[in-house]
């Protein structure tokens, strides 16, 4: 028995030695997922998104690589991914399901997160259940904003095309100023007059607001009602100086979890630009704000896609920035690397890492192009999933500017670096699409299509409030609104 023991000693020893490795305890690795929604009921097709984190544990050895991928009810092929932990902690994690029409009218399934290395674990089963309603639009109602595309058309195409949002932190700094929906935001505001005489304070617009209700706008409709029409652009199409004053505690926008499921504050237009649709996407957010200088309330930011309904591919992208847009023609596309996790890297015939500064010369401002000739045709990324590509945005810190990637630089702006809480804006079936300014397609839709005043206030002096999307020069008008465009127009800003 003694000789058993001793030689039982000398093996585990020698282990040691050749592979002290194994005297480190093993991680522990667990994962959870989410469907959201968990029912559903509406038109269809829809997408479920999953959202999920894998969590670690008693790493001995950072880094730790870990592999997982996505499994589902219906057995469908997913490529592994691959995240690092440099330390115990939790990393979000998230995919989608787009299902149901005609040909599947009910289903419930459920995805789950499989992590295939360093371990085998799988989360819990994240259950869900759909329903699709039949559509009830007769041929007559197809076309209610009246621009000549089909609403169903106009759906599809928003959906399709949704963007995946990286915003951006500095160290521990996370973005302060979360999407925001624009009418919960009118609700929770003040109208104020901003034509008032120096060292006076803006007068508060009574008849716009509830006396109850600090003169809060509510029910919002009536700021196109108030002062007989002079804040809806249909009566009067001029800017005004009128201006929202948002409730302190509401501006930061609803917590992230709401904002990744519900897509607040995300607003589309789809309209005929010559032979291509354009297809405009609109981001409202409560509150902008630089470290350095620029606060504002109540801001909007764009990006702006091209798509040709011959080839049924996008052919070009926008966007926005400070004012200033930057394109990437995908025709001209000269190499697509793969950056995996579903990102793809397109690059231009411009391809360059580092295409400088987005800033004008004020003093030469006239003499200036809108597209800053290093930022045209360099570089543009797609999030690719379920055969979709989804544009990718960069997301300046607090200001919000849209960029295609976290190169390029602004004076005293803030970082877009990207490495905030990243996601694929939810989607949800008849919310999204604004319609025309003479055809809303909701009373959501014509306020925020109407409404002529700034959707805000200005903290530091020199910086004016931004107005809302139809005074901004990237809108564009469908054909039989040219009336409209002619007086809009020469008030627009960028």
């Amino acid at each position: 028995m003694f000789i058993k023991i001793f030689l039982f000693i000398i093996i585990y020893v020698s282990l040691i030695f050749i592979n002290p490795e194994i005297t480190f305890a093993q991680p522990k690795i667990t994962a959870e997922l989410k469907a959201t929604p968990e029912t559903y009921s509406g038109q269809c097709p829809t997408t479920i998104k999953f959202l999920g984190k894998i969590t670690v544990t008693n790493i001995s050895k950072p880094p730790l690589k870990v592999q997982y991928k996505f499994i589902r009810s219906d057995g469908a092929y997913a490529p592994v991914n691959t995240i690092i932990f440099d330390k115990d902690g939790s990393k979000m994690v998230n995919t989608t399901w787009t299902l149901g029409g005609s040909e599947l009218p009910e289903y419930k399934g459920w995805q789950a997160i499989k992590v295939v290395y360093p371990q085998d674990v799988e989360s819990n089963k994240a259950n869900f259940k759909i329903k699709c309603q039949t559509s009830e639009l007769k041929d007559k109602d197809k076309d209610k904003d009246k621009d000549g595309i089909d609403d169903t058309k106009e759906e599809e195409l928003l959906k399709r095309f949704r963007p995946y949002y990286k915003f951006s932190k500095k160290g521990d700094k996370e973005e302060n100023y979360r999407p925001s929906d624009a009418i919960y935001q009118m609700r929770w505001s003040q109208l104020k007059n901003n034509d008032w005489p120096p060292g006076r304070e803006p007068d508060t617009v009574k008849n716009c607001g509830d006396e109850k209700e600090s003169y809060h706008i509510t029910p919002p409709k009536r700021i196109l009602e108030c002062l007989d029409g002079k804040l809806d652009l249909l009566k009067n199409s001029k800017k005004t100086s009128y201006y929202l004053n948002i409730s302190d505690n509401k501006r930061k926008g609803p917590d992230w979890p709401e904002a990744i499921a519900h897509a607040p504050g995300l607003y589309g237009h789809v309209v005929k630009s010559g032979n291509l649709i354009k297809i405009e996407y609109w981001q409202f957010f409560g509150y902008s704000g630089q470290d350095v200088a620029g606060d504002h309330e109540g801001d909007w930011c764009t990006l702006q896609l091209y798509y040709d309904p011959a080839t049924d591919k996008l052919v070009k992208t926008e966007h926005w920035a400070h004012g200033k847009g930057i394109v990437f023609d995908l025709t001209k596309t000269k190499n697509i690397i793969e950056l995996g996790n579903n990102f793809y890297e397109y690059r231009g015939p411009n391809y360059n890492v580092d295409p400088g500064s987005l800033h004008w010369d004020y003093e030469k401002a006239k003499n200036q192009p809108r597209y800053p000739s290093g930022f045209q045709n360099n570089t543009v990324r797609f999030y690719k999933i379920d055969n979709e590509l989804h544009p990718v945005v960069y997301i300046e810190r607090d200001a919000h500017e849209f960029w295609p990637t976290e190169h390029g630089s602004y004076p005293i702006a803030n970082e877009h670096n990207g490495n905030g809480t990243s996601y694929l804006v939810a989607y949800t079936p008849g919310k999204i699409n604004l319609g025309e300014i003479k055809n809303p397609l909701s009373e959501e839709a014509e306020i925020i299509l109407r409404y002529n005043g700034f959707w805000g206030c200005y903290h530091h002096v020199g910086n004016d409030p931004p107005p809302g999307l139809t005074l901004h020069c990237q809108w564009t008008f469908p054909s039989n609104e040219k009336d409209l465009e002619e007086k809009i127009k020469s008030n627009c800003e960028h």
